[in-house]
């Protein structure tokens, strides 16, 4: 189990590489630990040009750290990506749910 955060594809390229060499005999999981203040809000209409621009870049940061987290997933690792406040949750959750399983 790793807790990280991912930022983008070409960031999390080392990450994946190392990772994924886990599988087949581990199973790993990423913890993503996603920043709610960073997301870009969808249905703010942005009210001066500077806020038109900090919304892009978020949603542009956003597609980044999808396009990540789906390369992670392609390459075999669990990923959970969750806010700081239910990391533990989600954690303990798919862990039972992985005992369920039979996958551990």
């Amino acid at each position: 189990m790793l807790f990280t955060d991912v930022i983008d594809r070409f960031a999390s390229d080392a990450l994946v590489a190392n990772v994924a060499t886990l599988r087949p005999r581990h199973l790993p999981l990423a913890v993503t630990l996603r920043n709610p203040s960073s997301m870009p809000r969808r249905c703010n209409v942005p009210r001066q040009p500077r806020d038109a621009f900090r919304k892009a870049a978020a949603e542009e940061l956003l597609h980044a750290r999808e396009e990540a987290l789906a390369h992670m997933r392609r390459a075999g690792v669990l990923v959970i990506d969750v806010t700081p406040e239910r990391a533990a949750q989600a954690v303990v959750a798919k862990y039972l749910d992985l005992k369920r399983r039979g996958t551990l």
